[in-house]
């Protein structure tokens, strides 16, 4: 779950109708929000939706650290996390920051991370550590001016940065110049390309 705010999380009622809870067994979040606080937080920018009361009931039943934890073939993962409260009071800087590597490959998730919330991990060392090698990297907040923070690209330069904004359009489109200085490009449509866009290039599926 890497940010609580309604756009990340509209598909959960389906995505547990499909897959239950005796087989979806485990649940990837930032547990420094308590379900009252997110309750009260959410609560501050209008009524709880249905997709929020199924994430509320998911931290009711997903409360154990698994025994062990299931093996991925050939990926490697790891999250970070600024705190609630003691270090943020809004939902987008308590963003699940998710390292992903497949075959290889190695992506970063930042979820909706603004520019306080990236300057306050870099004071983590292994964070800063694990910024290197990173190849694809999927702009924060759906690439908006808020998500970006410079000093990220003093440790890791990627071959391409990945926007999710079909719904934004507009607001992301004077960034991808900005991001794209920092990218070392890649050959896609038969050019080469530093920014990658849903609104521009649909969905993107990734060759591992």
């Amino acid at each position: 779950m890497t940010n609580y705010d309604e756009d990340h999380i509209s598909d959960l009622p389906e995505l547990r109708r499909k897959f239950p809870t005796t087989k979806m067994k485990m649940l990837y979040r930032n547990p420094s929000i308590s379900k009252e606080q997110l309750i009260s937080l959410k609560r501050q920018s209008g009524p709880i939706s249905p997709a929020m009361v199924s994430m509320l009931d998911m931290l009711d039943k997903y409360t154990h650290t698994p025994v062990k934890p299931p093996e991925f073939p050939s990926v490697t993962y790891s999250c970070y996390r600024n705190n609630y409260e003691t270090d943020f009071v809004d939902s987008n800087n308590i963003s699940l920051v998710t390292f992903l590597t497949c075959n290889g490959h190695k992506f970063i998730i930042p979820g909706d991370l603004e520019k306080p919330g990236w300057e306050k991990l870099l004071n983590n060392t292994d964070f800063c550590q694990e910024l290197q090698g990173v190849k694809i990297f999927i702009a924060s907040h759906h690439g908006r001016e808020n998500g970006y923070c410079e000093k990220v690209f003093e440790h890791c330069c990627p071959n391409v940065v990945v926007f999710s904004d079909e719904s934004i359009k507009h607001e992301t489109q004077k960034m991808s110049e900005i991001y794209a200085r920092h990218a070392r490009g890649i050959q896609f449509g038969g050019r080469t390309r530093h920014v990658l866009s849903t609104r521009q290039d649909g969905a993107l599926e990734w060759p591992l």
